[in-house]
């Protein structure tokens, strides 16, 4: 019997092993914004060199939004990104390595490549990938090449982007970076530069953009040295529910600290799901739905929750549990429930390739409503389910 190939692999697993103890690093190159969190009329995504691509989707614009607790970082790379050419030790068959720095830096105004912010212990993915959400919004650009925890997640307000990566790699190790947009820290390449950049992070002390770490924010209280009531604190984060999560968050926390009621479970909630916090959404949607009778509203808000974060089985479950509630009730925003009820089940069929599911269900519109703007709708989603049935047969 033949051991020495197992005996290799062995071999092989404890150097990978030992690799994913030693946090790597890797730089890559994209455009400038101030947020990564979207485009706005205030951050447009800008090509200051000379040989950028003008035309590039900037699937990095989202780099440093929060969505259920991680961030998703977009670098311009397809395909297999063949991780084991990098990192020596890792078994070629992994498709992604776990313990990753990622720097990213962009040029700005004087064309001088800056640091921007960074990922501390990211998983790197082999291939591509797009965020679950079967849910769809109009720009839903959501691919990704590696992912970190928000708390990880660390972006430089722009006054503070003095680090200039220009002056620490050397020719070849910029143009790398500038042709290929990344550049990998390995055992032959390991320099004075990547020192200098670590000691750097390590090291740093100034502001960041997306101020702190988010699960400190959302467990902060508003000011309670006015004596307030919980009557005066729901009221104040009422006022600025839709203008600023947080701060609202700040004054529901300092009610909840008096008295937990149904409704300031449910607004913190709303709050956290405005910033894509599904999970500790949904953990509030299911207290205030224990202290009161079985609330639509609220429902729904779970439902979305759950569409929201690729949650495709309670997708399911809770759409059907919804449809049979609101069959036998006569509340006036019945009909449109029905209708958003319908979508969002018809959506998760899809995900799951049941396209005659999806079909049969977004038909039931019809059943609810016979608008012309209905119908109109219900014919465009059955269009995207046949484009979407023949590409997944073209695929098989």
């Amino acid at each position: 019997m033949d051991t020495t190939s197992g005996i290799g692999d062995e071999i092989k697993m404890n150097k990978e092993l030992e690799l994913m103890k030693k946090e790597k690093l890797i730089i890559c190159n994209i455009a400038w914004m101030r947020d990564y969190n979207g485009i706005t009329h205030g951050d447009m995504p800008k090509y200051y060199e000379e040989d950028a691509d003008l035309n590039n989707s900037a699937g990095e614009i989202y780099n440093f939004q929060e969505f259920n607790g991680n961030c998703y970082g977009y670098m311009e790379k397809y395909g297999n990104m063949e991780i084991e050419r990098y990192f020596k030790h890792l078994l070629e068959n992994r498709d992604k390595i776990k313990g990753v720095t990622v720097v990213w830096c962009a040029a700005d105004i004087s064309k001088k490549t800056k640091i921007v912010g960074w990922y501390k212990n990211s998983v790197l993915y082999r291939n591509h990938r797009y965020v679950v959400d079967f849910f769809p919004e109009e720009n839903d650009e959501n691919g990704y090449n590696c992912t970190a925890s928000i708390d990880s997640c660390y972006l430089l307000a722009q006054d503070q982007r003095t680090f200039v990566i220009d002056e620490v790699l050397d020719k070849e190790e910029l143009s790398k970076l500038k042709d290929v947009g990344i550049w990998y820290e390995t055992e032959q390449n390991h320099s004075n530069a990547v020192n200098k950049i670590k000691k750097y992070i390590e090291s740093y002390e100034g502001d960041f953009s997306n101020e702190g770490i988010l699960s400190r924010l959302l467990d902060e209280k508003a000011d309670s040295s006015q004596g307030f009531s919980y009557e005066d604190f729901y009221q104040k984060g009422m006022q600025v529910l839709h203008i600023d999560a947080i701060e609202a968050i700040k004054y529901f926390n300092s009610a909840r600290s008096i008295k937990q009621s149904a409704d300031v479970l449910f607004n913190t909630g709303v709050c956290l799901q405005n910033i894509n916090c599904f999970d500790r959404a949904i953990d509030l949607y299911i207290k205030s739905l224990e202290m009161q009778r079985e609330n639509l509203e609220v429902l729904l808000h779970i439902l979305v929750c759950y569409a929201k974060k690729g949650d495709v089985e309670n997708t399911i479950v809770l759409s059907k549990k919804i449809i049979r509630i609101l069959k036998f009730n006569d509340k006036p925003s019945r009909e449109d429930m029905l209708v958003d009820v319908y979508f969002i089940l018809s959506n998760a069929y899809i995900y799951r390739n049941q396209y005659k599911d999806a079909r049969n269900t977004i038909k039931k519109i019809l059943d609810v409503r016979q608008e012309a703007e209905d119908r109109m709708f219900v014919q465009e989603v059955l269009e995207i389910i046949e484009e979407v049935e023949q590409d997944y047969f073209y695929r098989c």
